[in-house]
């Protein structure tokens, strides 16, 4: 509200003016607070907030707090620049690749990285988490010269040093645990997965011929028998029609454990065992239900590492048809080197084996 007081005209009777009051009424937009200031002005504070304002020719000059980074920026007519102090402690990016298939309730080491874009004499490490983790800080890429040995209390990195980070993964199978490493205020996550705990996976043969309805019939076919035997779990086939679909790229695990067939026998060790060329006993001699499986060819197009053999071709037209004029790639069951999944080129007809493999 606005007040504006003029005299109007002077009366001659009364030697006086006679005035008027004009109050004029202007409608203000909210205001928006940028800033906070606290304490007295002898020994006050100032507090900068979050704007999302664009850094332009109206805004050149504005101080903003970047509530992500946790740091002051300027706007200066084109881009939100941080305020650099003398010298900075926040160092460049950094990051501690995950590890997976680790023993459970045991030490896990990190990788060894550099920290650099330190400015500063040095900037303080931090580190929080689960499996009681600690780090040590080295001059060297290998650590074999540690400044700092492992510790989890606050402590100096320099720049140009080398950062490692430890823990004690969970105990659970394919448990994570995660550890939160703070340098100068920039904090990254390292986490750490438990392998699989178990006794082992099965596998099994199931008859079949070459038109199975592709590579969904053929993981249903595996499902369906494994069910009728009483076996739990998930069950996929050792089959591919291209790279897309092959085992490497479509089976949910790769286990750590052995796989046996359904009457005990080891036909592995593990997934890379299993993908180096050669088994113990072949994955398909034994039934779902534990029973032998007639010998013969095994439907397949997958390599002994897991991988499709020849993409779009030699697979039944994609594992649909026996009939003639197609061709794929197949195993045998009498083979335990890379011949039992890879063996010879043939046509489709005739009595097959499938492969089933439990995830």
């Amino acid at each position: 509200m606005i007040a504006l007081i003029k005299p109007l005209c002077k009366h001659t009777l009364f030697n006086d003016f006679i005035t008027i009051a004009l109050v004029v009424f202007i409608a203000l937009p909210p205001a928006q607070v940028k800033a906070e200031i606290s304490g007295n002005f002898g020994q006050g504070a100032i507090k900068i907030g979050p704007a999302s304002d664009i850094c332009d020719g109206l805004t050149v000059g504005s101080i903003r707090w970047n509530s992500v980074d946790k740091v002051h920026e300027f706007c200066n007519e084109t881009n939100w620049t941080r305020v650099v102090p003398d010298c900075s402690a926040w160092p460049d990016d950094f990051s501690f690749p995950p590890v997976t298939n680790a023993p459970a309730s045991a030490t896990q080491a990190s990788s060894i990285e550099e920290i650099t874009g330190i400015s500063c004499s040095s900037a303080d490490v931090s580190v929080t988490g689960d499996g009681s983790p600690s780090f040590r800080v080295c001059s060297d890429s290998s650590c074999n010269a540690v400044v700092q040995d492992w510790t989890s209390t606050t402590s100096p990195v320099a720049n140009n040093q080398y950062l490692q980070l430890r823990l004690t993964s969970s105990g659970n199978s394919l448990g994570i645990y995660a550890a939160t490493v703070t340098v100068g205020g920039q904090s990254r996550n390292w986490s750490v997965t438990t392998q699989e705990l178990g006794t082992f996976k099965y596998t099994f043969g199931v008859p079949a011929d070459s038109a199975i309805g592709g590579i969904t019939g053929a993981d249903t076919l595996c499902a369906s028998a494994a069910s009728a035997a009483g076996l739990g779990g998930t069950y996929m086939a050792w089959l591919a029609t291209d790279e897309t679909d092959d085992p490497d790229s479509r089976f949910t695990t790769k286990a750590v454990i052995p796989y046996r067939g359904t009457d005990g026998a080891l036909v592995a060790n593990n997934w890379t065992d299993l993908t180096d060329g050669t088994v113990s006993v072949h994955p398909g001699r034994k039934s779902a239900a534990g029973d032998w499986i007639a010998s013969g060819a095994v439907i397949s197009n997958v390599s002994p590492g897991g991988a499709a053999i020849n993409s779009g071709i030699d697979n039944c037209a994609g594992w649909t048809t026996n009939g003639s004029g197609y061709s794929g790639r197949f195993g045998t069951t009498g083979s335990t080197n890379t011949g039992w999944t890879s063996n010879s080129t043939m046509g489709c007809s005739g009595y097959r084996v499938m492969v089933c493999i439990q995830q």
